[in-house]
């Protein structure tokens, strides 16, 4: 794995690996695909745009447990049929 820096505290590990979430609204997960991750958050990227402070469950394919999580901050990639969000999470430990 990669490791990369980024204006934070913490190095983040690029690992691509997919990722369901929920807003806790409904009862239906999301597919996504995790980017990188950091001992406090993750990226990764959706088709759906989110509001910074809106709260998730997340879990990975890889791991059982689910990870509580704020959006951070939400960029757009891409455009047309190719638009998709780049979402920063910041996660409870």
């Amino acid at each position: 794995m990669k490791k990369t820096t980024d204006k934070r505290h913490l190095d983040r590990d690029d690992f691509d690996t997919e990722v369901v979430f929920t807003n806790g609204a409904s009862d239906h997960y999301h597919d996504a695909m995790m980017c990188n991750f950091s001992e406090d958050g993750m990226c990764f990227e959706s088709d759906t745009p989110m509001e910074p402070g809106t709260e998730l469950s997340i879990k990975t394919v890889h791991f059982p447990s689910t990870n509580k999580c704020k959006v951070a901050w939400c960029h757009k990639i891409g455009s047309g049929d190719d638009e998709k969000y780049d979402i920063g999470l910041k996660c409870e430990i």
